[in-house]
């Protein structure tokens, strides 16, 4: 996309991979880290603002409801046994549920409802040949992955590749890792067997390891990955996994199961040759480079506002 500014301003930056939420660990671990460029702007902060007000609001009006419950309880202790019981355990119910919804407040989770991905194509040495964003699309329920797909068989990147016949290396920077049958939420009509690491891996393995092409994946966030001390199945990829199951035999819970999933699909990529690696200082630079800071256009609306003034005054100072 040459010199566009393909990732817009400061806060679609942040809502496509630079923003962090918090998480609310049990009492024995702390709080996370949180990080956003524009808490004002950025999608993922405002809803997660929006959520903690929300959480707020319902914790204050159930300690209000436990306070008047205590009081009307108190009223009641001597004339009607039984309401005050029923009273002091409705009391009691609230204060737990306001303090849950204070925890809540405090440890709320916003994902990001798309997956955006950027692509770089380099050539052997250095020096980008191409580079695109692709974003999950709803209508057409696809994967950010299908479009990059659609964009090696068929697209400007397929174009780019036929010119340039050997070497050099793709990288795919996305907001989470690739799905691998793990999906339960985002893109609406997602089918349950999809699989981006499927996708990436006969992308490498039939379009560019033959061209001596490398392909990086680097995820700026997880989903759902998380490897246990335990480690999950490694069988061959074609294989039909069945239902996980536990030491005792027990079918495992589902967000288990999906996790084993993903951690499945990563490990498919990595035999093929496919590298799935962390982000570094360049990698944050190269995508920040395709940002176009807010400030910028704040500051060019202030200026233009200063102009129209300042030609307002010379237009006065003119007639006087």
């Amino acid at each position: 996309m040459g010199e566009d500014k393909i990732l817009g301003f400061y806060h679609q930056f942040c809502a496509a991979f630079h923003h962090v939420h918090k998480k609310y660990y049990p009492d024995e671990r702390q709080f996370g880290n949180y990080f956003c460029l524009d808490k004002e702007s950025c999608i993922i902060g405002k809803e997660a603002k929006d959520s903690i007000r929300k959480a707020e609001d319902i914790a204050k009006k159930a300690e209000e409801f436990a306070t008047e419950a205590e009081q009307f309880a108190r009223e009641t202790r001597k004339k009607n046994p039984k309401s005050y019981k029923n009273t002091e355990e409705a009391a009691s119910d609230a204060k737990t549920f306001a303090m849950n919804m204070r925890k809540f407040a405090k440890g709320w989770k916003a994902q990001p409802r798309t997956v955006v991905a950027v692509v770089k194509f380099e050539k052997e040495g250095g020096g980008v040949l191409y580079q695109a964003r692709y974003t999950n699309c709803v209508p057409q329920r696809k994967h950010a992955e299908d479009f990059f797909k659609d964009d090696m068989e068929h697209g400007e990147l397929a174009k780019k590749m036929r010119e340039y016949l050997e070497g050099g290396t793709v990288t795919i920077y996305l907001t989470l890792q690739p799905c691998n049958k793990s999906t339960t939420t985002g893109t609406k009509g997602t089918s349950p067997d999809q699989s981006c690491c499927k996708t990436l891996k006969d992308i490498f393995t039939n379009r560019l390891q033959r061209r001596n092409i490398k392909l990086f994946v680097k995820p700026t966030n997880l989903c759902r990955l998380e490897v246990k001390d335990r480690d999950v199945d490694d069988n061959e990829d074609d294989k039909k996994h069945k239902d996980d199951k536990d030491d005792q035999g027990n079918t495992v819970d589902e967000n288990e199961h999906l996790r084993r999933n993903a951690v499945r699909g990563i490990k498919m990529l990595m035999r093929h040759g496919v590298q799935v690696i962390e982000m570094t200082t360049e990698d944050w630079e190269y995508l920040f480079g395709m940002t176009e800071l807010v400030r910028q256009q704040r500051d060019r609306e202030i200026q233009e506002i200063l102009n129209q003034i300042e030609d307002q005054t010379y237009e006065a100072q003119k007639q006087s």
